[in-house]
C-alpha cells in the first residue's frame, strides 16, 4: 500500500497533467473556433447549405449539427488521452473502452439537443427582436441555466 506522501505526489502529478490538458484544449478550441468563424470555413458552409435549405431554422439545425460533429470528432483523440487514458494511468477508473465510448455518445447527443435549442432560439430572437435580441438571449440563457442546474442532477446524473 502506498503511503500518504506517495499518494500526495501522485495527486500533484495528476492535477498538473489535468491542468496542462485543460489549457491546451482550451487554447486549441479557441484557435479552431476562431479560424472556423473568421477565416472562411463557416461562410463556405453557410453558402453550401443555403441553396438547398434557405436560411431558416432547418438550416440552423443542420449548420449547428455539422459544426458540433466536426468539433467533437476533432477533439475525440484529446478527450481519449485526457480522459480515458489518463484516468486509467492514475488508477482512477476501471471503465472499459466500450463504456467510455457509450458515455461519449450520450454526451454528444445531449450537447446536440442543447446546442440546437440554443441555435434555434437565438435565430428566432434575431428575427423577432432585432434591436433587443441580446437582452432576451441573456434572459433565456439565465432561466435555462437555472432550470438545467436543477434538472441535471435528477435527469442526467
Amino acid at each position: 500500500m502506498q503511503n500518504s506522501q506517495d499518494r500526495g505526489e501522485l495527486a500533484r502529478q495528476y492535477e498538473k497533467l489535468r491542468l496542462r490538458f485543460f489549457f491546451g484544449e482550451t487554447f486549441l478550441s479557441l484557435c479552431v473556433v476562431g479560424v472556423f468563424a473568421l477565416a472562411g470555413p463557416s461562410k463556405w458552409l453557410v453558402a453550401a447549405l443555403q441553396p438547398a435549405m434557405g436560411d431558416g431554422y432547418a438550416a440552423a439545425i443542420v449548420f449547428t449539427t455539422l459544426c458540433l460533429t466536426g468539433f467533437t470528432q476533432m477533439f475525440l483523440p484529446l478527450d481519449y488521452a485526457g480522459g480515458f487514458r489518463m484516468e486509467h494511468r492514475f488508477g482512477l477508473s476501471n471503465h472499459k473502452l466500450s463504456g467510455w465510448l457509450a458515455d461519449q455518445g450520450k454526451s454528444f447527443a445531449l450537447k446536440l439537443v442543447l446546442t440546437n435549442v440554443f441555435a434555434v432560439t437565438l435565430l428566432a430572437l434575431l428575427r423577432n427582436a432585432p434591436q433587443t435580441w441580446w437582452i432576451w438571449a441573456g434572459c433565456f440563457w439565465l432561466v435555462f441555466g437555472i432550470l438545467l442546474s436543477h434538472l441535471f442532477p435528477i435527469l442526467v446524473m
